[in-house]
């Protein structure tokens, strides 16, 4: 749990921190970190939630938990989202044709501004990551630890 909360954090601050003529390769690692971290802490999370309660309520632990993470996801996307908007939001109409798939790239210094006002927002965005990373890597820290020779014997499988 601890060590994927520090490489989400890590890859979240690699993104925070990372100028907007960065290198794709960096971005690349920083996205890789966040999204390895992230994975990393799947499985003891729920491991330790089942470890927790009564062999005869892990269903719902488990159903409980995944659904907090569906919950926790849709909330993160919309804020993240809003963040990205507020920062944007003046100037979107601008940025339309930067983001349409099958537009043309444009040239020129109108294309600079617009790159430059999408890598603003997007900054905004990463910084709210960063924020988000360090108040989990807070709560990883903060878990106990669970010794199975001291859980009661209804919350262990018996053979």
């Amino acid at each position: 749990m601890i060590a994927g909360s520090l490489f989400a954090l890590l890859g979240a601050l690699v993104l925070a921190t990372t100028p907007s003529d960065a290198p794709l390769a960096l971005l690349v690692v920083a996205g890789t970190l966040l999204g390895f971290g992230q994975g990393m802490m799947n499985m003891p999370l729920l491991v330790g939630i089942q470890t927790a309660v009564a062999y005869g309520k892990r269903g719902v632990a488990t159903s409980l938990l995944n659904f907090s993470r569906s919950l926790g996801g849709a909330a993160g996307v919309a804020a993240l989202g809003a963040t990205l908007n507020a920062a944007i939001g003046p100037h979107a109409e601008e940025l339309a044709a930067l983001l349409d798939p099958r537009g043309q790239p444009a040239a020129g210094t109108a294309a600079a501004d617009e790159r430059a006002l999408l890598g603003a927002g997007l900054h905004t965005v990463f910084i709210g990551m960063a924020v988000l990373a360090v108040i989990t890597s807070g709560l990883a820290l903060r878990l106990p630890a669970h010794r199975f020779e001291e859980l009661p014997t209804e919350t262990i499988l018996e053979p």
